[in-house]
């Protein structure tokens, strides 16, 4: 199980190292004017550091926008974001990986319980309880995670009850 655990953090570096080396994100300014808005992408210039300190009200004005026309200039708001970021792509991504391998997991973990108690099976003396321990407990094998079929191994059934108690309401 520990290796699974490298596995994920050596996925996770490296993911975090792709996308940082690609381009930075793209900035964008909301031009907010009364309810209406508009999105604005902003281009880096030459000398400017924070892109975001060019969002502001002149910047929407200058643009000459048909929903801010006609508005007095303190109406007018602006937010700035940025979008595609190397935090975002790590997510997106470790979503989609965690996604996948828990789907695989799943599907793995159906087909070897499918095909473990088959005689001739592809996994016949690989797990414990394949055709030869289900032959000798009468079809019943031991399962992946300490389960018998049916019931877990060991533990308590009202039908093995040695008083005779048929389940609810018996007794």
């Amino acid at each position: 199980m520990p290796r699974i655990h490298h596995l994920l953090f050596f996925l996770l570096t490296l993911l975090t190292s792709l996308s940082s080396a690609g381009e930075p994100p793209k900035s964008f300014c909301k031009c907010i004017c009364l309810t209406n808005s508009t999105i604005i992408e902003i281009t880096p210039k030459p000398g400017i550091t924070d892109l975001c300190s060019v969002c502001n009200r002149s910047f929407c004005l200058s643009y000459n926008l048909p929903i801010c026309k006609d508005i007095e200039e303190a109406q007018i708001k602006t937010d700035c974001f940025q979008r595609d970021s190397a935090k975002d792509r790590v997510i997106v991504w470790a979503f989609i990986l965690g996604t996948a391998g828990l789907l695989g997991w799943a599907g793995l973990r159906r087909l070897v319980e499918a095909n473990k108690g088959a005689a001739g099976g592809w996994l016949n003396g690989v797990l414990p309880g394949g055709a030869a321990a289900a032959g000798a407990e009468g079809g019943r094998g031991t399962g992946l995670f300490g389960r018998e079929r049916g019931r877990l191994a060991g533990g308590y059934s009202p039908l093995d009850d040695p008083r005779g108690g048929g389940g609810r309401g018996a007794g």
